[in-house]
């Protein structure tokens, strides 16, 4: 699996979203192009974001308009969304954690005084 790169990703939802659900339905080209990007072993993370608040929500491929979500990631609250709120493509410590630990070089192993082991 490996952390998607798609710069300046931005959607809405398709439909409102309760603070429950596994999944969410995006705006039907921003689902095909999030799901495409994806693929079968690709993930990222969104911001959704309405006058109520936001929440950061890690995305796998689901079947468009729908993706597959992991709520509340970064600290955020799981919450409830309306149809129209804004979704752009996030990257925080979590995703920052996911480069190191999966690296776009193969590094492998980092510790508090740098890089051990790098391949």
């Amino acid at each position: 699996m490996a952390l998607i790169k798609l710069a300046g990703f931005s959607t809405t939802l398709g439909a409102a979203l309760g603070s429950s659900a596994v999944v969410a339905t995006l705006e039907a080209s921003g689902a095909a192009t999030l799901n495409a990007a994806l693929g079968a072993s690709g993930w990222c993370y969104l911001l959704i974001v309405s006058a109520a608040g936001q929440e950061m929500v890690k995305a796998t491929q689901g079947t468009s308009p729908v993706i597959n979500i992991e709520r509340a990631v970064e600290g955020s609250t799981a919450q409830s969304f309306p149809s129209g709120a804004f979704v752009r493509l996030a990257f925080g410590v979590e995703a920052a954690e996911d480069v190191v630990t999966d690296g776009p070089a193969g590094l492998t192993d980092v510790t508090a005084s740098g890089i051990a082991t790098a391949s």
